[in-house]
């Protein structure tokens, strides 16, 4: 009797980024028998003057050379990039949008049709509510243990991808009680397209973050200390670039420059930050005594009104208590008793938010604490709590700011996250990134030991 396959889904906005955000672990994923990996562009790639369908041709060669068959690939057809003042993700929902290249609605591939032509037989407008619902059409039909996702890169489809996936996911586990998929999110060019040119290096060089302060990315929610490094497979870490699955891969994306770049986006690692979905504040009731608390467990961390904007500014994401509230608590509440032994604040990322210096947490079994003051730059503050609670309730009451004090998201879960816990065809690195370049170093030393002896043995011959 055959086991029922587990899935798993890659979504990126454009043909190419499945090689730096999946890169290796996706390969990793196609090549095992017990999954169904499938890939979803969220756009059709096209830049002003471009031929999508180059684009779109190009993304099913290349991922056949990874081992992904095209009935595992799912184009949604959207523009990429738009005329007029906003991108499809800061619109109003029912605004009908025209891409950069003109297009008005969804398209893809004759052979090859986007998603909502082939389910229904008909193309979708540029809509913000079509985009969304598409992308949560898909997620629901596949149901993928895990999904892989691009995260905040300074380019507007990018953000917005990233975001349209934390709202989708919002109203599906709301929906769906037993559903709560791992999401994995990187970056596509922090360490890859900006970073350097190493893949020779000896010993190889892990991925670098991109950004100048050390512990930071370009999500103030994800630490650079807080990746998950996962090992890379020997076919795509291989001595000879030639050789490199990852490398012959890229070249099929002939109309890009990717393939010129290699050397740098081929990495002897692969980083990811995982959002955890079971969140027990998602399916929580919320009240507030002032201010917008639908922020507090909608899933998304951070956010912005114009993913236009590259020096992108935080903005609309958070909870603020009114200035003339007395009280500024968050009531959590469920309607049967909740396992409790993890609690976590993201403070405001928005300029203007001022600091939260202290909250007191009380648990409805009589359980209290206060944080003290909460990290300011590092916005996640974790709250592990030394015995299990069971509880119906908490209250969250703000009782010391320096400014307004907001924040803009809450996660309550049963237990601390462990990897562990997930059974995955891809190998965590717990060691020393340099401790990880040992074989390849050896590989190395035994190809010239090799040189050298047979170079030896011509002079002995002579």
């Amino acid at each position: 009797m055959s086991l029922k396959k587990r899935n798993m889904l890659l979504i990126i906005p454009h043909p190419d980024d499945e090689m730096l955000v999946g890169g290796s672990v996706l390969y990793q994923f196609a090549q095992n028998k017990n999954w169904e990996t499938y890939v979803l562009y969220t756009t059709e790639g096209a830049a002003l003057y471009e031929r999508p369908e180059v684009r779109m041709k190009e993304a099913i060669r290349a991922l056949k050379v990874m081992g992904i068959p095209e009935s595992q690939i799912i184009f949604l057809g959207y523009g990429n990039e738009w005329q007029g003042q906003y991108n499809i993700y800061n619109a109003p929902e029912d605004l009908e949008l025209v891409s950069l290249n003109g297009k008005k609605q969804t398209s893809a591939l004759k052979s090859h049709p986007e998603y909502c032509f082939y389910k229904a037989g008909e193309h979708h407008k540029f809509t913000r509510y079509n985009y969304k619902k598409d992308l949560q059409d898909v997620i629901q039909a596949i149901k993928p243990e895990i999904i892989i996702a691009v995260d905040m890169d300074d380019h507007q489809e990018h953000m917005a991808t990233s975001l349209f996936l934390d709202e989708c996911l919002h109203d599906i586990i709301k929906m769906e009680d037993s559903y709560s998929p791992l999401l994995l999110k990187k970056f596509a060019y922090e360490g890859l397209w900006k970073g350097p040119d190493d893949y020779f290096n000896i010993p190889r060089i892990p991925t670098l973050n991109g950004e100048n302060e050390e512990n930071r990315t370009r999500n103030p929610a994800f630490l650079w200390n807080e990746r998950i490094r996962f090992e890379v497979s020997e076919k795509c870490n291989t001595l000879f670039l030639c050789n490199n699955v990852l490398n012959k891969a890229i070249k099929k994306h002939i109309s890009q420059t990717g393939w010129l770049c290699a050397t740098r986006l081929i990495n002897s690692d692969i980083v990811y930050w995982y959002r955890r979905t079971d969140n027990l504040a998602l399916k929580a009731g919320i009240d507030v005594s002032s201010g917008d608390g639908t922020f507090l467990n909608d899933f998304k961390m951070i956010d912005t009104c114009d993913v236009r904007n590259k020096n992108t500014i935080w903005e609309n994401c958070s909870w603020y208590p009114s200035k003339y509230d007395k009280e500024k608590t968050v009531n959590i509440s469920w309607k049967e008793k909740k396992k409790v032994k993890e609690i976590v604040i993201y403070e405001s990322p928005e300029s203007d938010a001022g600091k939260i210096l202290n909250l007191h947490i009380e648990l409805d079994d009589g359980h209290e604490f206060n944080t003290g003051e909460l990290k300011h730059k590092e916005i996640k503050n974790v709250f592990s709590l030394q015995e299990e609670h069971h509880i119906k309730g908490l209250k969250i009451q703000m009782t010391q700011t320096e400014g307004k004090g907001g924040i803009s998201e809450i996660e309550i879960y049963s237990d601390p996250f462990d990897l562990a816990n997930y059974v995955l065809p891809i190998k965590e690195i717990q060691k020393d990134p340099f401790e990880t370049n040992y074989l390849i170093i050896k590989k190395v030393i035994n190809f010239f030991e090799s040189k050298l002896f047979h170079l030896k043995a011509r002079i002995c011959l002579k």
